[in-house]
């Protein structure tokens, strides 16, 4: 338990690093001070970006998120009804909610990149948790 757990905990660390350093206008970083997050902020262009730049600012702090997600909820899955209901709205969270973007329901930028990058994400947790997920999910 204490490696996934601790895996999930990484990967929302690094998630919510790139928000503070680049993105800092979520709503989670409200709470912190202005001078501490300046003191960290990176300057980013985002106009002339590159496309790696810019899926590693806008994409892949959720996608770690997701992660994390995904993880910890195989560690808290046993295989029960509920366990396995509860993961499978994991696995479609991020969908519904740009789904929801995309049909003006939710504010936000509906992003097809952002889609891609969920089912990469998806593709490689599967991937690597093949035996685990075969298990929980027969």
């Amino acid at each position: 338990m204490f490696n996934r757990v601790s895996i999930s905990a990484l990967l929302l660390l690094a998630g919510a690093l790139i928000y503070a350093t680049c993105r800092q206008e979520v709503l989670f970083l409200m709470p912190i001070s202005p001078e501490l997050l300046a003191k960290i902020k990176i300057e980013v262009d985002y106009a002339n970006c590159g496309p790696i730049t810019s899926w590693i600012i806008f994409c892949l702090p959720d996608a770690l998120w997701y992660m994390a997600l995904l993880i910890f909820q195989l560690e808290l899955c046993d295989g029960g009804f509920m366990e396995k209901t509860i993961f499978v709205l994991s696995i479609a969270l991020p969908f519904i909610l740009e789904t929801m973007q995309w049909l003006g329901i939710m504010p936000g930028t509906f992003d097809w990149l952002d889609v891609l990058t969920y089912l990469i994400t998806l593709t490689i947790l599967v991937l690597c948790q093949r035996k685990q997920l075969r298990q929980f999910l027969c």
